[in-house]
C-alpha cells in the first residue's frame, strides 16, 4: 500500500462535505459518509491504477486519477511513493474548473 496524503484544500472539501451532510441528515450519516470517503481514498492507496485516469483530459501536467464515491468524486495525483488526494468534488462539479490552482503534493 502506497502512503497517502489529503492536501489542505481537500481537507476543506471533506469539512464542507461533513457540514453540508451534517446539516441535512445528522450527525450519524455524516460520520458514515466520511468513512465511505476514507476508505476509497485507502482503496486507492492500495491499488492506485484502480481510479480512472484523468491525466490527459483535465492536462494538469501530473498524473490524476479519480475515483467515485457516492455522491462526489475523489480526484488524486499518483507518484512513485505515495497518493495526494487533491480534491473531493460533488459529481456534478466540473473538476477543470476546480484543479487547475489546486497543488497535487
Amino acid at each position: 500500500m502506497k502512503q497517502w496524503h489529503i492536501t489542505d484544500k481537500a481537507k476543506r472539501d471533506l469539512a464542507d462535505i461533513r457540514r453540508f451532510t451534517l446539516e441535512q441528515w445528522g450527525v450519524r450519516k455524516a460520520e458514515d459518509y466520511l468513512n465511505n470517503l476514507h476508505e476509497k481514498i485507502q482503496l486507492a492507496a492500495k491499488h492506485p491504477s484502480i481510479g480512472i485516469d484523468r491525466s490527459e483530459s483535465l492536462n494538469l501536467g501530473y498524473e490524476i486519477r479519480s475515483i467515485l464515491c457516492v455522491s462526489h468524486i475523489i480526484y488524486y495525483a499518483v507518484s512513485e511513493k505515495h497518493i495526494s488526494v487533491v480534491a473531493v468534488l460533488h459529481q456534478r462539479m466540473a473538476p477543470e474548473k476546480h484543479l487547475q490552482s489546486r497543488p497535487h503534493n
